[in-house]
């Protein structure tokens, strides 16, 4: 009987908020989780924090948090982050495009340039999706069930639900027709 490996995840934007707190959670669940962040000195704190905090596996291993440093902004860094990935494992069994920008400077939607909003749109958007590109391979690699994969989250949009953290899942199968939505 085969024995089970333990999972990989990596997250972006590890190194602080929902991103870091994701990471927490993985990584009490039993993941190897790489915390993916840009900033070098923030990503390596928020991984030393987790390990200091003994969110590790059973084994106390290590090497079961570490950082991997990735900026979304940039393909040579997603490129970079996906070969120094392999230099550790061959696989990826969760993968969360959690990094993310809003570069308003807290003002009003109608004095932002046309340039920062787009700047913003393209970060969140294409920088997911270069991210997941990049990462696909070690995804293929994973032993994970592939039957049924969460390929949407939909934020609430009124406050009420926001304040209940209401959201859906959207699960599909392989042949990407949808067969099931469940409320989280």
């Amino acid at each position: 009987m085969a024995t089970r490996q333990r999972r990989i995840a990596l997250v972006t934007g590890a190194n602080k908020g929902i991103g870091f707190e994701t990471a927490r959670q993985l990584a009490r669940e039993g993941f190897r989780v790489f915390i993916g962040a840009r900033d070098e000195k923030a990503g390596e704190a928020a991984a030393e924090k987790l390990r200091a905090e003994g969110a590790r596996t059973k084994d106390k291993s290590d090497d079961e948090i570490e950082f991997l440093k990735i900026d979304i902004t940039n393909i040579d860094s997603i490129r970079s982050a996906a070969e120094e990935f392999s230099r550790s494992t061959d696989r990826l069994d969760v993968l969360i495009n959690n990094a993310g920008i809003l570069l308003d400077d807290d003002k009003d939607i109608l004095t932002t340039t046309p340039e920062i909003f787009e700047n913003t749109l393209r970060t969140n958007t294409l920088g997911a999706l270069l991210v997941s590109q990049a990462f696909v391979p070690f995804l293929k690699n994973s032993d994970a069930p592939a039957d049924r994969e969460c390929v949407q989250r939909r934020r609430p949009i009124d406050r009420r639900r926001r304040r209940l953290g209401a959201g859906l899942l959207h699960f599909q199968n392989r042949d990407q027709r949808r067969h099931r939505s469940a409320r989280r």
